[in-house]
């Protein structure tokens, strides 16, 4: 069920290289963006909508939530 709303709120999917890290991707993600952005939200706030105008936002994955483990 999640998988077919996300489906309905993502248009396309580009990818491409980065030009700043050669190992890595830029992600361009195309469609209802407002949609998307309140799924993964942990407000209960409604959604900002716009009026149709173009909108662009940039997502970078970081590190991550674990800890660092180091070798003893």
């Amino acid at each position: 069920e999640a998988a077919d709303i996300i489906r309905t709120l993502v248009d396309r999917i580009d990818l491409r290289p980065d030009e700043a890290d050669p190992k890595g991707l830029v992600i361009d993600l195309h469609g209802a963006l407002a949609g998307i952005l309140s799924l993964c939200s942990e407000s209960k706030k409604a959604p900002i909508v716009s009026d149709g105008g173009l909108e662009q936002i940039k997502v970078v994955a970081g590190r991550g939530f674990e800890p660092l483990t180091f070798r003893l």
